[in-house]
C-alpha cells in the first residue's frame, strides 16, 4: 500500500514538473500555435535565420530603415480590394530618393534621386506570414521574390525578401526590405532597403554588412501598374 502511494506521488510530481517546464519554455516568444510560427521581439523566426540582431540594428539605426515589428500585419490585397488584380497590387516610389547608406564608396549625404522603384505585392498568406514581393526599375531586370515574409501591426508593415545572386566565385545573399503604412491612396512613409548579408566569395558586390535605404520623396508610394 505504501509503495503504491509512493509511486502515485512520484507520477504526480513528475507530471507537474513536466507542465512547469513546458510553460517556461514557451515564455519569451510570440507564437501562432496553429502553424507553429514563432516571433522574437516582433521579428519572424525565418527572418532571423538570415539577419542576426546586429544586422537588424545596423539596418534600423545606421541605415535609418523603419522596421514595423509585430505578428498582426495588414492583409494588403484585401485592404486595397478592386485595386489588386490577379497578379497582386503595385506601388511606385517616385521620386525615389536615397535616404542613407553605409557603403564606403557612396557619398555620405543623402538626397540623390534614383530611378523610380516599382514594388508589387501578391499571394499574402496571413497564417504563414508569407507574401510574394517583386521589384524593378524601368529598363532594369526585375527581382521576383516568392515566399517573402511580412510582419507588422495594424496598418504598419515590413516585408523581408531574401535574394540569392549566383555570380562567378559564389552565391551572394542579400535582403530586400519594404516598409510602410497602408492608406487609401497608397503606402505612406514608404521605405525600401537593400542589405548585403554575405557575398559568398563573389565579386562585384558592396561589402558584407552594408546597404542603402531609399524613401519616397513625396511621402507616399502611390498605387500604380507593373511596368512590362
Amino acid at each position: 500500500m505504501m509503495k503504491e502511494y509512493q509511486n502515485q506521488f512520484l507520477l504526480t510530481s513528475f507530471t507537474w514538473l513536466l507542465m512547469t517546464l513546458l510553460l517556461f519554455s514557451s515564455c519569451g516568444t510570440d507564437s501562432n500555435d496553429a502553424n507553429d510560427v514563432t516571433f522574437s521581439d516582433g521579428i519572424h523566426e525565418e527572418i532571423l535565420e538570415t539577419l542576426d540582431e546586429e544586422m537588424l540594428d545596423t539596418i534600423e539605426h545606421e541605415l535609418e530603415m523603419p522596421i514595423h515589428r509585430g505578428s498582426n500585419p495588414p492583409f494588403i490585397e484585401s485592404f486595397y480590394g478592386d485595386h489588386a488584380g490577379s497578379d497582386g497590387i503595385t506601388f511606385v516610389m517616385a521620386p525615389n530618393i536615397r535616404k542613407s547608406t553605409n557603403v564606403p564608396t557612396d557619398p555620405p549625404e543623402g538626397g540623390q534621386q534614383f530611378l523610380d522603384n516599382y514594388v508589387r505585392l501578391s499571394n499574402q498568406n496571413p497564417d504563414l506570414y508569407t507574401i510574394d514581393f517583386d521589384r524593378r526599375h524601368i529598363d532594369r531586370e526585375p527581382f521576383y521574390g516568392s515566399g517573402a515574409y511580412i510582419i507588422g501591426e495594424d496598418n504598419r508593415f515590413s516585408v523581408f525578401a531574401i535574394q540569392m545572386s549566383d555570380r562567378p566565385g559564389g552565391v551572394a545573399i542579400s535582403m530586400n526590405i519594404f516598409s510602410g503604412i497602408v492608406s487609401a491612396h497608397g503606402i505612406e512613409e514608404a521605405h525600401y532597403a537593400f542589405f548585403l548579408v554575405d557575398n559568398g566569395g563573389a565579386s562585384g558586390f558592396i561589402p558584407n554588412g552594408t546597404g542603402r535605404t531609399f524613401e519616397d520623396g513625396e511621402g507616399i508610394a502611390e498605387i500604380s501598374v507593373w511596368p512590362e
